[in-house]
This record gives structure tokens, sequence and C-alpha cells, in this order.
């Protein structure tokens, strides 16, 4: 009985499904179509690597400044481009964190998302 249902769908699958014939004297362009977005995948994923290493080298220098917390801040990277994102906690190290970033080899322009925020438990009221 499954033998005969089984059967009977996999007969449906093959009639219901389209089949387009291709005119005489084409060829199939798929694997040049295939060629070129591996070739565009490849290029992609090579950027994206870049702009990671980018990102990771600009974290590297911010690390080696004093008073910085990275915890707080995120570093994105696209072509050269930098945006920092997150908080520091004094005025100071929101102008210095661009400073830093911008000098870092590979960095193009910065984008300074950077707000001050006062860490509650290391504030003592004064």
């Amino acid at each position: 009985m499954r033998v005969l249902a089984v059967t009977g769908i996999l007969f449906a699958a093959i009639v219901v499904t389209p089949a387009y014939a291709q005119p005489a004297g084409t060829t199939a362009s798929a694997p040049a179509a295939q060629s070129v977005t591996g070739a565009a995948a490849s290029a992609s994923k090579a950027s994206k690597a870049m702009d990671r290493a980018l990102a990771k080298r600009v974290r590297r220098a911010l690390a080696k400044t004093s008073g910085m917390v990275l915890t707080n801040i995120s570093v994105r990277a696209r072509d050269g481009a930098v945006t920092l994102v997150g908080s520091v906690p004094s005025a100071a190290l929101v102008g210095q964190a661009a400073q830093v970033a911008g000098s870092v080899d590979g960095v193009s322009s910065v984008t300074n998302r950077l707000s001050v925020r006062i860490d509650p438990r290391s504030f003592n009221g004064r």
C-alpha cells in the first residue's frame, strides 16, 4: 500500500513539474552566471574580512588608550570608514577615541557616535 502511495506521489510530482526546453542553438548560461556570482561572493568575503581586520586594529588602538573602557564601545568598519558607537566615562575620551581611531592605518574617516555615560558604581555624588 505504501509503495503504491509513494509511486503515485512521485508520478504526480513528475507530471505536475513544468519542463522547459531550450531553443536550438542556445547554450546554458548557468555556469557563467555561477562563476560571476562566485567571483562577487569571493570579493565580498575579502571585503568583509578586511573590514573586520580594520575594526580589530581600531579596537586594539583604543584598548591601549588610557581610561578607555571598550566594553561599552562598538567599532564598525566598512571600506575604511569607521563608526564608533557606545559610551565612555568622560567627555575628553569622546574626542580622544575619534583621534585614536583616525590615526589607525587604513582608516579613511571616523563617525563618532560616542556619548558620555558615568558609571553609577564609580560616581561618588560630588
